[in-house]
């Protein structure tokens, strides 16, 4: 990651500190916008020295590269990465494109989800995987509270590290003129909602909980959530 000091660019041609800036500008993908986090991937790394952190070094911000600050138009909340190395690729609910849901209930129900909003005639179902990267590309950041796991540190482990930072990500979104839309799933997502003042709510339970998966699916969270979209609608068969 490249850390710039803005104050020691005001010495040098203005040339080169255009040039330093933009390759600044290639290598953080909310140049401009947010910060990057060189103290939490600071401890990130410690943690990496002691065992395995997922997702592997280079994804942490995958979310914030398929999803320009200014392109966001629905935030979906997660929690952490999934706690397997094949299955973490930075982007909250998805899968590696090809990988089998497995017992990845989480994602497999919203997938079930939208064929309950959306239902079609035709057979097999069209794209029901758990490759998500498709609505990162229309506008929805697929963002985790904790950018990163940790196996020996377990469920939340890492939220000490990020959840400063990726609060600051919501507030950041919620106070833009054109908030998104926060889709908040499961009682710990639904704990940000302080932090949103302007940008539209939908909540449910999560996807995952016991107990309630089947009301998940059939609660019409994609009709929702485009009920507070505006322009084009998201295609969630995508």
């Amino acid at each position: 990651m490249v850390s710039i000091d803005f104050e020691a660019l005001d010495g040098l041609p203005a040339e080169e500190a255009d040039d330093i800036a933009a390759h600044a500008a290639a290598r953080w993908p909310w140049y401009g916008v947010l910060p990057e986090p060189v103290k939490e991937l600071h401890h990130v790394r410690q943690a990496r020295h002691r065992g395995p952190v997922y997702p592997r070094d280079g994804l942490e911000f995958a979310a914030l590269n398929a999803t320009a600050f200014e392109d966001v138009r629905v935030v979906l909340l997660g929690i952490d990465p999934y706690p397997d190395e094949r299955a973490a690729i930075g982007l909250a609910f998805s899968l590696p494109a090809g990988m089998p849901f497995g017992r990845r209930a989480a994602v497999r129900n919203l997938r079930k989800a939208v064929l309950h909003d959306f239902p079609i005639d035709s057979s097999p179902v069209p794209n029901l995987n758990g490759d998500l990267s498709a609505w990162a590309g229309q506008g929805v950041l697929l963002l985790n509270r904790a950018l990163t796991y940790s196996p020996a540190e377990g469920t939340y482990g890492h939220a000490h590290i990020w959840e400063t930072y990726t609060d600051r990500i919501i507030r950041l979104l919620d106070e833009r003129p054109d908030p998104p839309v926060f889709v908040l799933l499961g009682e710990p997502a639904k704990r940000i909602s302080p932090l949103i003042r302007y940008g539209a709510m939908v909540e449910r339970c999560h996807p995952s909980a016991p107990g309630l998966q089947r009301e998940f699916v059939a609660s019409g969270l994609y009709r929702e959530i485009d009920s507070h979209v505006s322009g084009e609608r998201i295609d969630w068969w995508q």
